[in-house]
């Protein structure tokens, strides 16, 4: 009887792996337009960013074609050394989540374009939905811009935006490959 439950156990497990893994959606920039601000799809570094002056905004959205239900949203930011961006989500126009990029100086596990995760729980989205993602332009004045005047700035820059059903949030946690740097929750 044991051996019994321990097979049904392991194919419960391995048909819920696949069920919810197929649910998570995972929206990648070029989804996205761009809304009006000053925000470019950079192809060198595979990433969204944001162009101007210092704390300049840069946003894109999409309509939402997925199943209607609550979410963990995680955003896959790049760390930068030349500032800490923020990251805005947004559902309809309004503000779901805001999220600043650490520090590479305060932080030795991280380097600079290292990838980070940010996770904000229980995002109501129904299909249909506009979905935002704003992005901004920053210096933290501690590296100089190479041949120009001034301080360089971090842009933005950003990978990813993964929607992962409330129900399916811990094993997500468990699917995915781990990144440098604490993944914040």
């Amino acid at each position: 009887m044991p051996k019994l439950r321990a097979a049904v156990f392991i194919a419960i497990s391995a048909l819920m792996v696949h069920v919810f893994a197929g649910d998570q959606i995972t929206l990648v920039p070029k989804d996205f337009a761009q809304a009006p601000g000053d925000g470019f799809v950079s192809p060198r570094l595979g990433a969204l960013a944001s162009v101007g002056t210092e704390d300049a905004w840069g946003a894109c959205e999409l309509t939402f074609q997925g199943a209607s239900g609550v979410y963990a949203v995680t955003i896959t930011t790049k760390i930068e050394d030349d500032g800490e961006c923020t990251y805005r989500i947004l559902i309809n126009g309004e503000k779901k989540g805001e999220f600043t990029n650490p520090r590479v100086d305060d932080n030795p596990e991280l380097s600079h374009y290292d990838l980070y995760d940010h996770t904000w729980e229980g995002v109501q989205i129904q299909e249909g939905d506009i979905v935002r993602v704003e992005f901004n332009n920053t210096t933290n004045k501690l590296y100089d811009e190479r041949n120009a005047p001034g301080y360089s700035y971090a842009k933005g820059r950003w990978k990813s935006l993964t929607l992962t059903p409330s129900g399916s949030v811990a094993l997500h946690r468990c699917l995915t490959t781990p990144r440098r740097g604490k993944p914040s929750r």
